[in-house]
Order: structure tokens, then C-alpha cells, then sequence
């Protein structure tokens, strides 16, 4: 890969909870397996700041933490603050599927904040996946990452799939 940049990929906060076992799901070895890409450093990540406080969720759990841990102190895994820019996208985001809902109230809901933090964060740092568990199990209301794969808000461009979803065959070793 000679001068190449690696594939980038941002991890949802569902995608690092599930590695953990903490989920039930089939894709958890596919989440092992992108984890692996990362540590032999084919594959860059990026995490959100807000993960943390996600996956901590005010409970103190050592596995939980050394995992973050360890994740993000990996030389090719960069964790991106919420800056305003982020927040001006998720505020782009969250708005224009509103609009949508105000005009059609059968249309879902649009993404819960945090989700919205999360894919204005990828966006932001400009990745070539968003890589999600979440299809609105939690709450099928809302429009999910997973809803949201290819044009977001009529102007980026964003790949959000399935941990199993992610081809890893074609990277180059």
C-alpha cells in the first residue's frame, strides 16, 4: 500500500459495545475481525469523544474502560471531539430529516441526538465507513444510522453498514 492511505472507518458506539459481548449478535466476530484490521493497522479508525461517555454510561464497569482504553490509544485510531463543527453538521442532520417528518408526519422521526453527534462526526473526519449495529431496534421511530446509509441530508455522502457488511477481502496486506 505504498503511499496509499488505509481504509477509514468510524465506529459507532453500538459497533465497540457489541465487540465486548455486552450485545447479542451474530456480527460481534465481524466486529473482531475489523478490530483485528486495526491492530495489524490496515484498517484506520475513528472513534467520537462521545463514545466514551456512551459506553460508560455512568456505570463504572473496568472491562468497559480498559477496553476504551486500549482502543483508542492505538496509533491509528483518532478520537474527534465534539467541536462545533461537528455539532453544526449533526444541527444540519437532525433538522432536515425534521423538515421531512414536518411535511409527512408518517415519515420516521428523525435520528436521536447521539446518533446524530455520531454520523456528523464521520462525516467531519471524512470516512470511508460508518460502521453500525444500529438498525432502531432501540427505537424504530427514529430514522437509525443504518437508515441513513448513502446521501445524508441531501448533501454527503456516507457509507453506513453492518459490521459483517464491511468487506476486509480486498485490503491490501
Amino acid at each position: 500500500m505504498a503511499g496509499n492511505k488505509p481504509l477509514s472507518i468510524f465506529l459507532d458506539t453500538n459497533a465497540v459495545i457489541g465487540w465486548l459481548g455486552r450485545e447479542a449478535d451474530s456480527g460481534v466476530s465481524a466486529i473482531s475481525g475489523i478490530l483485528n484490521e486495526i491492530h495489524a493497522k490496515k484498517l484506520a479508525a475513528v472513534l467520537s469523544q462521545f463514545t466514551k461517555l456512551e459506553i460508560l454510561e455512568c456505570k463504572h464497569d473496568e472491562t468497559m474502560f480498559r477496553a476504551w482504553r486500549s482502543l483508542q490509544a492505538r496509533p491509528n485510531v483518532e478520537v474527534i471531539g465534539v467541536t462545533k463543527r461537528v455539532i453544526d453538521t449533526a444541527y444540519e442532520i437532525r433538522n432536515f430529516y425534521q423538515k421531512i417528518r414536518e411535511n409527512n408526519p408518517a415519515a420516521k422521526k428523525p435520528p436521536q441526538q447521539p446518533d446524530c453527534i455520531l454520523i456528523a462526526t464521520a462525516i467531519v473526519a471524512g470516512v470511508d465507513h460508518f460502521v453500525s449495529y444500529d438498525n432502531g431496534g432501540r427505537d424504530p421511530r427514529h430514522l437509525s444510522p443504518l437508515d441513513l446509509n448513502g446521501l445524508i441530508a441531501d448533501q454527503w455522502l456516507l457509507s453506513v453498514v453492518r459490521p459483517e457488511a464491511l468487506n476486509l477481502s480486498g485490503l491490501d496486506v
